[in-house]
């Protein structure tokens, strides 16, 4: 079953606006957080946790704490996401260093998704691209 031809592509790119967006990446980024502490507690290392937080502005922290934390040279501890004036979201680093950039956009499929570096990513893969160095550090 395909896109008809008189998809209504004007309301399906109003309905994927850039605060709509973000605010559905930051409820999914709260379950990843804590499906990811979930994890930590039942494999016993939760002396340390993950953490979010919104910022001023509006954009969101998430970051690493507890026991030992500032033992983890060299990894992640935090990444920070907010939205952009051209209308983008931008993920850095705690050192500020741009993850990623991305902007909303219908998809040839009608979906609403976000596009990186000229590709078209599901929000799963974007939230991966961001979290998965703060989440799976080595240590």
């Amino acid at each position: 079953m395909g896109i008809p031809d008189d998809f209504d592509w004007v309301t399906a790119r109003n309905n994927c606006s850039i605060r709509g967006v973000f605010e559905i990446l930051r409820l999914q980024i709260e379950n990843d957080v804590k499906i990811r502490n979930d994890q930590l507690q039942s494999e016993g290392k939760r002396k340390y946790s993950y953490g979010i937080t919104v910022v001023l502005g509006g954009g969101i922290v998430v970051y690493l704490e507890g026991e030992g934390v500032e033992g983890f040279v060299g990894t992640s501890q935090s990444v920070a996401l907010s939205i952009t004036q051209n209308g983008g979201i931008l993920a850095c680093d705690e050192n500020n260093e741009p993850i990623l950039e991305a902007y909303p956009t219908t998809s040839d499929d009608g979906k609403c998704r976000l596009k990186v570096n000229g590709q078209e990513r599901e929000l799963w893969h974007v939230r991966k691209t961001v979290l998965e160095k703060l989440f799976f550090h080595t240590h």
